[in-house]
């Protein structure tokens, strides 16, 4: 027998009542166009994470570039101290690191091969 509470739903119907709040990735710029960060915020749609980094004085003084949705793969990447501010460079370098894995080599189709340089009189 399966016992329903207020506070907690179903356990058979779980996944209908639990979902995974999306997480967006707005890019913001200085008014003369330089790059000032980015801000994580979960929130279910493009236009309410707009809305909710205006609310929370994450945009002050600055211009809306562009926003994404995180895939959910990347979304878990992200740790939770970083949502909902406005992230510096470093950060965003230490977040880019966490979500897109170590620099890989180049191909070696673009890699020269090593000519010996010749010294004295041809």
């Amino acid at each position: 027998m399966i016992r329903m509470t207020a506070c907690r739903p179903p356990d058979l119907h779980t996944e209908r009542y639990i979902q995974a709040v999306p997480l967006f990735w707005l890019k913001y710029r200085h008014p003369r166009g330089r790059f000032a960060g980015a801000v994580v915020i979960e929130s279910s749609s493009l236009v309410s994470a707009r809305m909710a980094a205006a609310v929370y004085g994450l945009n002050d003084r600055l211009e809306f570039e562009s926003g994404q949705e995180l895939d959910q793969e990347s979304a878990l990447k992200v740790p939770t101290e970083i949502l909902g501010r406005l992230l510096d460079d470093r950060e965003l370098r230490r977040l880019s690191r966490m979500l897109l894995g170590p620099k890989k080599p180049p191909a070696p189709s673009l890699w020269r091969p090593k000519t010996p340089h010749r010294v004295g009189k041809r």
